[in-house]
């Protein structure tokens, strides 16, 4: 990080949230085009993550299908995000920014339990089975709270978040890539699809991550940091897709992929959701 984007807590009041208290002040002048709204752009670049969260589950339920709770979680945590991000750069206070980050972490936490663990907990699992299971939760749990309480108490250490956050996703994207080369399934050639929109789209959300991060007076008009929102949320989808797609397989649901579209979407068979429609 670069002086001008951390530790702006001396700023005073400029708006509608007074006094700056984020450890972050991210490349878009404060309250320009509102006394409501810190960064403009910033904030309401976050809308993204709701509309695909809410477009995922509504797709499922329009096409008679159900989403599993897992990833209903999942999409729970993408809205979360997205209102807790607003908030933040709307309002430049910690205790928001707290709501933008944390979700953050827990979305990757959820996305790592299932991504390791693809079956269904129900009686069909053996037992032991069912304590990896728990035993992997667990340790989801345990990792979140003692980031939250790291988060709470040593707010400085915003680094630390990072590798956190980074380095559960790039061991999610490793299982997602091991998954997609070895796979034998009929649904490779999906599975590969999604993974490269997944991976592509964070790579580049990243890019303009950094680029925003490290040379701010020379791109602000770009508004980068509002990219980072649409990639990601791109991103997390197709995550999010390719791990549905493994879970169903591993349960022996049948399923069509639509990978054509903007924002992939999994469907049943097209017999199976006319018997339902009927």
């Amino acid at each position: 990080m670069v002086p001008w984007r951390v530790s702006n807590t001396s700023l005073p009041a400029q708006g509608y949230w007074g006094k700056i208290t984020a450890t972050l002040d991210w490349c878009e002048p404060n309250y320009q085009h509102s006394y409501y709204i810190a960064e403009t752009w910033n904030s309401f670049s976050n809308l993204v993550y709701v509309a695909v969260a809410l477009y995922a589950i509504w797709a499922h339920n329009s096409k008679v299908t159900k989403l599993h709770p897992r990833f209903l979680l999942v999409y729970l945590l993408l809205i979360a995000i997205g209102i807790g991000s607003f908030l933040f750069h709307a309002s430049l206070l910690r205790e928001y920014q707290l709501f933008d980050e944390l979700p953050m972490l827990y979305i990757t936490l959820a996305a790592l339990h299932g991504s390791i663990f693809t079956k269904i907990f129900d009686n069909r699992m053996c037992l032991s089975e069912k304590i990896l299971f728990l035993l992997g939760a667990a340790i989801m749990v345990v990792i979140g709270l003692v980031e939250t309480l790291i988060q709470l108490y040593y707010p400085e250490h915003y680094d630390w978040f990072l590798l956190m956050f980074g380095g559960i996703l790039l061991v999610c994207d490793l299982f997602q890539i091991y998954r997609s080369t070895i796979s034998q399934s009929k649904y490779k050639k999906e599975r590969r699809n999604l993974v490269v929109k997944n991976i592509v789209a964070f790579l580049l959300a990243f890019g303009v991550w950094l680029i925003d991060n490290n040379l701010c007076p020379y791109v602000e008009v770009l508004k980068l940091h509002s990219w980072w929102h649409f990639l990601t949320a791109y991103s997390v989808h197709h995550n999010i897709k390719f791990s549905e797609i493994v879970f169903l397989e591993a349960n022996g649901i049948d399923f069509v992929v639509r990978s054509d579209k903007l924002l992939a979407t999994i469907e049943p068979p097209a017999e199976k959701l006319k018997s339902k429609e009927q």
